[in-house]
């Protein structure tokens, strides 16, 4: 068995996938916001804005988060020259010290993981092909002005960007939180 006949990709263009059953599936990535640098006020007024733009949508979307290794390395080699400079200053070496040590840990552990965001939309078979592709671009579009209302960035993911999305639902670390097949909730990547 072929991994396309695994996960049932007929094809990957531009920023659709193709499935075998019919289906076109488009991605929108959804970048981090770290709410915590928010004031309580700023933070309640995105959580409003965002929700009440949601209200409307009568539309099928799936919301999905997948762990991705974070490569420290190139951080940690910053940390050591950033060391190397600072001969003079025993209090700035110490605080490096801490901090490698944090990001050595960090590594070694297995907990450098972050979870990176996806919006999955898509269109049932025996459309036309063309009205589906617009109708999922226009959809695209409408989500990622949402998130721009608030200060969210979001990409929508072209043919790399979707494999690679494909790649992190396949990576070892996702196993653990695989569910049973036969739940429509929660489905293989390629699946509803």
């Amino acid at each position: 068995m072929t991994a396309n006949e695994f996960t049932g990709v007929k094809d990957i263009r531009g920023c659709f996938l193709y499935r075998t059953d019919g289906y076109i599936m488009s991605y929108l990535r959804v970048y981090f916001l770290n709410l915590d640098l928010l004031s309580e006020a700023d933070r309640h007024a995105k959580t409003e804005v965002l929700t009440r733009s949601f209200e409307s949508e009568k539309k099928n979307f799936v919301y999905e988060a997948y762990p991705r290794e974070i490569d420290l390395d190139k951080y940690k080699n910053e940390l050591k020259d950033r060391y190397k400079e600072e001969l003079n200053h025993i209090g700035k070496r110490h605080i490096l010290t801490i901090m490698l040590n944090e990001a050595i840990e960090l590594a070694s552990n297995g907990e450098n993981f972050e979870h990176v965001h996806f919006i999955k939309l898509w269109t049932s078979p025996g459309r036309n092909r063309l009205d589906s592709e617009k109708e999922l671009k226009d959809r695209l579009s409408d989500f990622q002005k949402r998130y721009a209302a608030v200060g969210v960035r979001t990409e929508i993911l072209g043919e790399q960007e979707i494999i690679k999305m494909c790649a992190l639902y396949g990576n070892a670390v996702q196993a653990v939180y695989d569910v049973p097949v036969n739940n429509l909730i929660y489905e293989q990547i390629g699946r509803l």
